[in-house]
């Protein structure tokens, strides 16, 4: 793991990124699948297994359209996509109920919802940042909007990355690369001691729901 952790941060990847990334492998993505709010870069896509005859469909109001997440409906059917990929995104919607409830109302019945938000992370406006959720709060939201089968998983290592990961972006590379395996040992001994501390420093939390 610290080997593939160690050449994300030199590309420039956050530890968020990369353990995200690495929780993707576990996913397979099928059928008719929606990306929402993604951006140009959806290079993380290429972690992510994928069945044969999957269709990506990507929308992100800043490429190629005035949509407000806030506000307006996404451009596309009720029971329209098996799977709503959501990465990144909802900590930058204020009125984030709207951009649920649209979610679910394109997903076909017991289609999967997929997201991530980031926790322990720097404070990153695009063009707002809003939202820190726990993920208490993660599966109330879900489950107000009457999603079933919800999991909550924390991202990260320990409380050492998980300061690191707060500020790596901000320093020169070369000091990145070699602060990251000190940070990993020293989380590798603290949750010897401390093996419940896990759960409590997260970077984020990736979350799946269903329809």
């Amino acid at each position: 793991m610290i080997k593939k952790i160690l050449y994300g941060v030199w590309k420039d990847k956050s530890l968020a990124r990369i353990y995200l990334n690495a929780h993707l492998e576990k996913i397979e993505l099928a059928g008719e699948v929606l990306d929402v709010g993604c951006g140009s870069n959806t290079k993380y896509l290429d972690f992510v297994p994928r069945t044969s005859g999957m269709r990506m469909h990507i929308f992100d109001p800043k490429v190629g359209s005035t949509i407000d997440f806030e506000k307006d409906p996404l451009p596309y059917t009720e029971n329209t996509f098996d799977m709503v990929l959501v990465f990144n995104v909802l900590e930058h919607v204020f009125s984030y109920d709207h951009l649920i409830s649209e979610m679910k109302r394109v997903l076909k019945t017991e289609g999967v919802l997929h997201g991530f938000t980031p926790f322990l992370v720097r404070y990153h406006p695009d063009p707002h940042d809003f939202f820190r959720y726990t993920d208490e709060a993660l599966a109330r939201i879900l489950s107000a909007h009457t999603f079933k089968n919800i999991t909550v998983v924390p991202i990260g290592a320990g409380p050492c990355m998980a300061a690191l990961n707060v500020f790596i972006l901000s320093i020169p590379r070369i000091l990145r690369v070699v602060a990251t395996p000190i940070a990993y040992m020293c989380d590798k001994v603290f949750l010897r001691f401390r093996p419940g501390s896990r759960s409590i420093y997260p970077m984020g939390y990736y979350f799946k729901a269903t329809k």
